[in-house]
């Protein structure tokens, strides 16, 4: 709980919204081309080559090149994680003692409060460049700083990136390893080298070897 709510207080509620909502406007989307033959009528770009080779057969048919928009970039599922990472944050602030909900409150005030900041969030998740993507597994910190040039609050720092990412129940043991015994990363690239040589040092340990 009190992961999440540092979420809030480094990344404030009214910056989240107001200029994810921006960003949402601004990325952009993927362009690809599907061929169709269509009878009687074109859309898109006409391939004519290949709609003579068509018309010996059947005078009418006429082959296209029809556009099609895609918003599954990496990119826009770097945006999902972040926000589904907000999300989690704010559903686990809402859901913690009376003290914690109280500092949460207080946070999301400027909008209304913890419920509206979650309806709000929900909302951005609904809109059609995000909704029903399968958010990004690692948020990439090249992907963060894109999205800050398209508008996205600068306080998601790497630091921000990183609680985010400690909400996440099946990361949360892993930072409490690393926290407890280790160090608190600096980075997300820290963070990917801790996390491969613990593999690789288990790796060892399977095959017998031992220090």
């Amino acid at each position: 709980m009190r992961a999440s709510l540092a979420v809030l207080q480094a990344v404030p509620v009214d910056r989240v919204i107001g200029s994810a909502s921006d960003v949402l406007r601004r990325i952009p989307c993927a362009i690809s081309y599907d061929r169709r033959e269509l009878n009687g009528h074109v859309r898109g770009r006409v391939d004519w080559t290949a709609s003579r080779v068509r018309s010996m057969l059947e005078p009418s048919l006429f082959v296209c090149h029809i556009p099609r928009r895609s918003s599954d970039l990496p990119l826009n599922r770097s945006l999902a994680a972040i926000l589904v990472g907000y999300q989690r944050a704010v559903e686990n602030v809402m859901s913690g003692d009376p003290s914690v909900v109280t500092q949460g409150e207080l946070l999301a005030s400027s909008v209304g409060g913890l419920a509206e900041a979650l309806h709000a969030v929900r909302l951005l998740l609904q809109h059609t460049k995000i909704r029903g993507l399968v958010p990004a597994r690692n948020i990439e910190v090249a992907h963060v700083e894109r999205l800050i040039g398209f508008g996205l609050t600068p306080e998601f720092t790497e630091k921000a990136v990183l609680r985010l990412l400690e909400t996440s129940p099946s990361l949360r043991s892993v930072f409490n390893l690393i926290r407890g015994y280790l160090l608190e990363p600096a980075s997300l690239s820290e963070l990917f080298e801790m996390l491969v040589l613990t593999r690789i040092t288990q790796a060892f340990l399977n095959a017998g070897l031992r220090p």
